[in-house]
């Protein structure tokens, strides 16, 4: 079944939190504009997609994982 586009209106407008690793993220209603949405969805289509997300380490990006080396040899440390 193919997905709808979802298309907020003023009484349902969506908002919510993105909680990570411990910290949280309020996203107020006022937030979720046509921009969001669209990246929202396609990290959701990312993430629920048959194919693995592409790595792509990053001394930025390793020190939020928890993944050991072991278990990602592209891990950098540092």
């Amino acid at each position: 079944m193919p997905r709808r586009p979802f298309r907020p209106t003023p009484e349902h407008a969506p908002a919510g939190c993105v909680v990570y690793n411990g910290s949280k993220v309020d996203i107020p209603p006022e937030a979720v504009d046509q921009k969001f949405i669209e990246a929202f969805e396609y990290f959701l289509g990312v993430i629920a997609g048959l194919e693995p997300a592409w790595k792509v380490p990053s001394c930025h990006e390793c020190r939020f994982c928890d993944i050991a080396r072991t278990e990602c040899p592209e891990r950098i440390e540092g």
